[in-house]
């Protein structure tokens, strides 16, 4: 059964009736996209031939109950948005800048800096 999940590196992951649980699933919607739009109501695009099933939820989790059948639209919706969501900013390439002596609180802030001031120029 041709699917581009056959291909892709965590093909591991799904059982070996995989296909026909995709194809249960597929049946089920009845060809058509089950996705649910902002306003509440199902995407319903015919999509027999060329739909996806995704897994609603737990990836890991091949109960057809917890599959759904998308149009490629909608799948790659989804997929943009968990690809989104993984993105984690990296660590930064450049080093904060460290703050003035006079403007922290650390070793006395303003006041140690006036005590080494008054111990270096003691006239001034």
């Amino acid at each position: 059964m041709p699917g581009h999940w056959q291909g892709a590196a965590d093909r591991a992951r799904f059982p070996k009736d995989w296909p026909h649980r995709r194809a249960k699933r597929r049946e089920i919607a009845e060809g058509r996209c089950e996705w649910i739009k902002a306003n509440g109501i199902r995407c319903n695009t015919e999509c027999w031939d060329d739909g996806e099933c995704d897994h609603h939820g737990d990836r890991n989790d091949h109960r057809i109950e917890s599959l759904r059948w998308l149009c490629k639209k909608h799948h790659g919706r989804k997929s943009s948005q968990q690809g989104n969501a993984a993105k984690t900013p990296g660590p930064s390439r450049n080093r904060p800048p460290e703050a003035h002596p006079s403007t922290t609180t650390s070793r006395g802030g303003i006041a140690e800096a006036l005590r080494v001031a008054r111990r270096l120029d003691p006239g001034g």
